[in-house]
């Protein structure tokens, strides 16, 4: 699955940085009113899945006051056979520029 085509323009700064887990993390922000918290919608596979707010700690942040951070526990049954992860300003807002392609892992076999 390829990237979403309308990825953040410069109004909006923010990135998808990993998945350790169970879960997500990255920031969200739109720089020309800092001091609002972004909300954004997270996506497995093209699906909608969660909606979290950009209003955590966040201390790779060098733009605003550094609450423009998001975590959030995905269920770890959406993620057995996710391939790819987005996530998007909320309301139909553009897409982060960064998204996590997840590896392939084959199913575990059954012994016995």
């Amino acid at each position: 699955m390829s990237q979403p085509p309308d990825t953040c323009p410069s109004r909006y700064l923010g990135e998808l940085s990993g998945l350790l887990g169970d879960l997500l993390y990255g920031w969200a922000m739109d720089p020309q009113q800092p001091e609002q918290r972004l909300a954004v919608e997270i996506y497995i596979d093209g699906i909608f899945v969660a909606l979290t707010r950009a209003d955590q700690e966040q201390p790779v942040d060098s733009t605003g006051d550094g609450f423009h951070g998001f975590a959030i526990q995905l269920h770890k049954t959406w993620l057995d056979q996710a391939r790819q992860i987005t996530v998007r300003v909320a309301n139909q807002g553009p897409w982060l520029s960064t998204h996590l392609i997840l590896p392939t892992t084959p199913p575990a076999s059954r012994s016995g």
